[in-house]
């Protein structure tokens, strides 16, 4: 259980069962608002079906892959939009290679709020 501040589902994030701290919570902005990103790589299979990285339970329509591996990346992206917590995440396999890194990136950059 956490509260429901940006800082704190980072801090949550980072420490995830099963998985190494890579980078963060670090402060960052989104779509021109503070945020936080978090880092991490997938160390222990825990056998986490369908596939949710996250271990609350998802709206209809959120965020979902098939699986997650050990030695999977995965960069978490939390931003306030207007009192609501967005998690924007993106997860790559260790043969993706730096060219996914970039595009993740490149999507998260061009996001923009009204």
């Amino acid at each position: 259980s956490i509260d429901s501040s940006v800082a704190d589902l980072a801090v949550a994030v980072s420490t995830a069962p099963g998985t190494e701290r890579v980078a963060g919570p670090l402060d960052v902005t989104v779509g021109g608002r503070p945020a936080k990103y978090v880092e991490l790589i997938v160390r222990d299979d825990l056998g986490c079906d369908p596939g949710f990285f996250y271990s609350w339970q998802p709206a209809p329509g959120g965020p979902f892959w098939r699986q997650t591996s050990a030695g999977d990346t995965v960069r978490a992206w939390v931003v306030d939009v207007d009192g609501t917590r967005l998690f924007i995440v993106g997860e790559t396999t260790p043969d993706a290679g730096p060219v996914l890194d970039e595009e993740i990136g490149d999507i998260v950059e061009s996001i923009q709020f009204e």
